[in-house]
């Protein structure tokens, strides 16, 4: 997700072109299937701990639902970019694999030149991703502490919050004869 971060800080530079914005989809592509790969790794012991009544106190879950949410805002802010900072696509091809007689045949034969609406197709790239990310989080969220819960908690009273005075609370009235003395 921070790769992806650095990346999108260059669009509108002078990096900026057809190659970084590519690398921009390939990052993203690779951030959201990390995501829900973990997701789908992490998901099923979790419910099995939830089903045999184990409570879920899972570190991996919490730091997965974080990343996961910032990946959400990431999403955001490329579809955001990428609206604001439109180019032309048409002229820019893939990487060439390696050299050799058949490499050339498959691309003459294989290549395709990207679609003339290769903006409007990475928008609804990043939606698809966007909402696959969603219903990942969604689906994490389930298992993870309800604020409700700790609210009700606090107000039935079960934690008690003491107030102990530092050294301000202490010395807080002897620093405004101080400042009094010296001000008469």
């Amino acid at each position: 997700v921070a790769l992806f971060r650095d990346v999108l800080l260059s669009v509108s530079s002078a990096q900026d072109g057809p190659e970084l914005r590519q690398r921009i989809r390939t990052l993203r592509q690779r951030c959201v299937q990390a995501c829900v790969d973990a997701a789908h790794l992490l998901l099923p012991h979790i419910r099995s701990a939830v089903s045999d009544g184990i409570p879920v106190d899972s570190q991996q879950l919490v730091n997965l639902v974080c990343c996961t949410q910032m990946l959400l805002r990431e999403l955001t802010k490329c579809r955001a970019l990428l609206v604001a900072h439109k180019m032309d696509m048409r002229d820019f091809s893939e990487p060439v694999g390696p050299p050799g007689g058949v490499a050339v045949l498959d691309k003459l034969v294989l290549w395709r030149p990207p679609p003339k609406e290769y903006h409007l197709e990475e928008l609804r790239s990043i939606d698809r991703d966007a909402e696959t990310v969603r219903s990942v989080l969604a689906e994490m969220q389930e298992f993870m502490p309800h604020e409700s819960n700790c609210k009700n908690l606090i107000e039935e009273g079960l934690f008690k919050w003491r107030r102990k005075g530092g050294l301000y609370g202490q010395l807080g009235h002897h620093l405004c004869c101080l400042c009094r003395s010296h001000i008469s």
